[in-house]
């Protein structure tokens, strides 16, 4: 950060701070109102925001648009102190002010970002922008917030709502108190405020654009969006899109064929590439040819092996099963139970039971286990987080890592961030990192230094980076009698209590991923006076944010802790990065393998090595977006064309503009003049559109132009169509066209993002360097774009012409 940007952001901060001072001057006054005075001053406030449209477009500069947003901050502490119990400090006030105004907040863990987050959403309540969403990292704080905040929220005049797995909950104002009852997810989409997940909000997206009764679709408003750990969500989540999928009539012997290629035919760094480091696979020429012969195929990038339900999608679907045989590993990336494949969150560490990998990776699992591969599933819907996020008018967001990923931030998401300085003093003890030259002996010594701790009293936090990790530490702990708790994957349904109990005297809990984020762990007294909780990582994660989120579950609130990190030579992440040269420094000091290695210039080592994954996975992220944002326009448009379809006041205005480009692209294709042979190539089109003959009214000539053909190829459909409809009734025909209109995109659609797939994947042969992948891709999937709509146009014209209606029986659809 240049100077220039350190003062501009000082300047802001000191700003905010004194509209916080200035607010709690107003203390007293408002001290000495009652319920209802109050809540007739947020009237009158509101009122007055609505006369002044200007407000929070000039930056907070305006002396009557400071006092507004003064003396609403002094209703929102004063209700909160009554509420809540809680009077918002300035931090949280300042924090609570950027996120207004729409930037993010980089404050520390245990400074209150929810009251912060409330705040801002209130105060964004009374400028009539809309609803405002708050996305939380997981379904359990979006509860806990929401009922937290709503006692809250419901004393300012707004309702609450929340998204769930199982069920939606909103809140009126029928009783004075505060209820949350269960709702439909139209109705918690009306309320002011609603939390969810970012999953939630983004399948519920996505689901919308997919849905036939235009009753069902859920309005949804992209005004405000507020992002609690926002780094877990645009940063750390950003890496996979979000997709959904249904099951496919494909044959799943591909993945059985896929899997005998990689096995017993494909050579590595023969016919393929691993990079471990960028976790990519390169199929090249050599092994491309090999996979034709295999496949007796000539071109294994056919599109017209879309058709075939063995071969479609194969390259895609290769590529998934190398991935799956060197990337994915049990009791890391997912678990099996009771012969099902079952997801651990890569972030949360929590089981994804719902959820299955996408793009045949989870068929690949299972057949590398010997499990029957699952039917596969095609992609009918997908987006990035990024692009969902971005649809948001505002959005802002608060996380005690965010400073981490400025840049990302700034680039993608032209959005600042500014930093909140702790209200407490850091007594946090952070050790240097631990290196021993084997998993062994890593394991042995933390046992010793875990025992050691426990008999002080001292409470102790595991956290590992796999289920394996913690298992095997939990058999040993066990073998020495150490009672500890055991937190994972398979074991998530005992979290909150767990971790409740994490913080009690001579308490151990082990975990897998599991303690970054969600439930308080509360510190008893004499805990604290031994030292407070000590936090031990074993391994490091590829962000440091992560680690860092480890480490902020101690000495919260400026209380005390210590947090140290012990790592092996055969870890992944110095394996990868920079291991061989710490291993250098261990044989050179002759250090034994019951000896770890203790420096401050070791864990700037690591840290480097860190720098490097995170700097690789923003390219990641980056390419993703970019792949998405060409994938965007093409999904804005489908959707559009779904609404339009839904929306149709004139079905026959609609067929007729169908009607009319499928024409145009068909003369399009042919010479100026048309001689006879075209034009009888043209009238069989036609009567394979409409299943009838059509008789040539222009026998007796030789040349026709474009301009008349069309004309008279315009008024044989549109006769066919008016025939058509004659046999249905007034109510009937709109209905039938526009359920064969949206089965038609949803089939096309699918098909289409499929090919996008395939069309990625050609980079692994390498052909197309002599211009940046990304451009080829535009002009490419660009092209394909336009042939989906005018197959979409084609498939709903000739099918609504080719349905026969059966009478006297109620009306049913049979295709010919």
């Amino acid at each position: 950060m240049g100077y220039l940007d350190s003062l501009i952001k000082y300047q802001q901060h000191s700003k905010y701070t004194k509209i916080s001072i200035e607010a709690n001057l107003m203390g007293p006054l408002f001290e000495s109102f009652d319920d209802n005075e109050i809540l007739s001053k947020i009237q009158n406030l509101k009122q007055s925001i609505n006369r002044n449209k200007g407000f929070l477009k000039s930056n907070l500069l305006h002396k009557k648009e400071k006092q507004i947003l003064i003396e609403s901050i002094a209703c929102y502490k004063e209700l909160s102190k009554r509420r809540l119990g809680e009077f918002p400090y300035d931090e949280q006030v300042v924090a609570g002010i950027a996120l207004l105004e729409g930037i993010i907040v980089d404050m520390p863990n245990g400074e209150g970002k929810t009251l912060a987050g409330a705040m801002a959403a209130f105060l964004t309540h009374l400028t009539n922008s809309g609803h405002i969403h708050i996305v939380t990292a997981n379904d359990y704080l979006a509860q806990r917030d929401a009922t937290w905040m709503g006692v809250l929220y419901h004393s300012l005049g707004m309702t609450v709502g929340i998204l769930k797995d199982t069920e939606c909950l909103s809140s009126s104002f029928e009783t004075d108190d505060f209820q949350l009852n269960p709702c439909s997810t139209i109705q918690a989409y009306d309320c002011d405020v609603l939390y969810g997940s970012a999953n939630k909000f983004i399948f519920n997206y996505l689901r919308n654009n997919l849905k036939f009764d235009l009753k069902e679709i859920i309005n949804i408003n992209f005004e405000t969006v507020i992002i609690d750990e926002i780094d877990s969500v645009l940063i750390d989540e950003a890496r996979t899109p979000c997709i959904i999928t249904e099951e496919s009539e494909s044959d799943n012997k591909k993945f059985l064929l896929a899997s005998q290629l990689v096995c017993d035919i494909l050579k590595k760094n023969e016919d393929y590439f691993i990079d471990h480091e960028k976790k990519n696979v390169d199929i090249n020429q050599s092994g491309i040819l090999k996979v034709e012969h295999f496949l007796q195929v000539p071109n294994i990038y056919d599109y017209r092996l879309l058709e075939d339900k063995t071969l479609r999608g194969f390259i895609p679907t290769l590529e998934k099963t190398l991935e799956a045989y060197y990337f994915y590993s049990e009791n890391i990336d997912y678990f099996i139970e009771n012969g099902v494949v079952v997801i651990i969150d890569e972030l949360t560490g929590r089981p994804r039971y719902n959820s299955t990998f996408s793009n045949g990776l989870h068929q690949s699992i299972e057949v590398k286990h010997s499990l029957p591969p699952s039917p596969e599933t095609l992609t009918i819907a997908k987006i990035t987080f990024q692009k969902y996020f971005q649809k948001y008018r505002k959005l802002s967001g608060m996380s005690g890592t965010a400073a981490y990923d400025e840049t990302e931030y700034s680039q993608i998401y032209g959005k600042d961030v500014i930093h909140i300085p702790s209200r407490f003093a850091k007594l946090r003890i952070e050790k240097n990192d631990l290196i021993f030259r084997t998993q062994e002996a890593l394991f042995n010594s933390i046992v010793k230094l875990i025992q050691d701790i426990n008999r002080q009293g001292q409470p102790i936090l595991i956290g590992t980076i796999t289920v394996d990790a913690a298992e095997k530490l939990a058999n040993r702990l066990k073998s020495i009698n150490i009672l500890y708790e055991l937190l994972h994957a398979k074991n998530h349904k005992r979290e909150a209590e767990i971790l409740k109990n994490a913080g009690k005297m001579g308490a151990v809990t082990l975990t897998a991923k599991m303690a970054g984020r969600g439930t308080d762990i509360k510190i008893e007294k004499e805990a604290e006076e031994k030292g407070g909780l000590f936090v031990l990582g074993i391994g490091r994660q590829e962000s440091r944010r992560i680690d860092e989120q480890l480490k902020g579950r101690t000495a919260r609130h400026g209380k005390s802790g210590e947090a140290q990190f012990a790592l092996s030579l055969e870890d992944e992440l110095l394996l990868i990065f920079g291991g061989k040269t710490i291993g250098n420094i261990i044989e050179k000091i002759g250090l034994d393998d019951s000896e770890a290695l203790d420096h401050k210039f070791i864990s700037k080592a690591i840290n480097k090595a860190q720098g490097k994954v995170e700097k690789h996975n923003f390219l990641i992220r980056k390419t993703l977006y970019d792949y998405d944002d060409i994938l965007d326009k093409h999904r804005e448009g489908i959707y559009e064309l779904r609404k339009a379809v839904q929306t149709q006041k004139n079905d026959f205005d609609c067929l007729q503009i169908i009607i009319q480009n499928i024409i145009s692209k068909k003369l399009n294709l042919l010479d100026k003049k048309l001689n006879t042979i075209q034009f009888e190539k043209f009238i069989k089109e036609l009567e394979q559109l409409i299943n009838k003959e059509i008789l040539n009214p222009f026998m007796d000539k030789r040349t026709l132009s474009k301009k008349e053909i069309s004309v008279w190829a315009e008024n044989v459909l549109i006769a066919n169509i008016k025939r058509k409809k004659q046999e249905l009734t007034n109510d009937d025909f709109p209905m039938l066209f526009q359920h064969i209109a949206l089965s038609v995109i949803r089939k096309y659609w699918s098909k289409h993002l499929l090919n996008l797939d395939t069309l990625k994947s050609k980079t692994s042969m390498n052909i197309y360097r002599k211009m940046d992948f990304i451009d080829w891709y535009l002009i490419e999937s660009n092209k394909l774009y336009d042939n989906l709509i005018g197959t979409i146009e084609e498939v709903c014209l000739e099918l609504l012409l080719r349905i026969r209606i059966k009478v006297p029986e109620k009306t049913s659809l049979k295709e010919n």
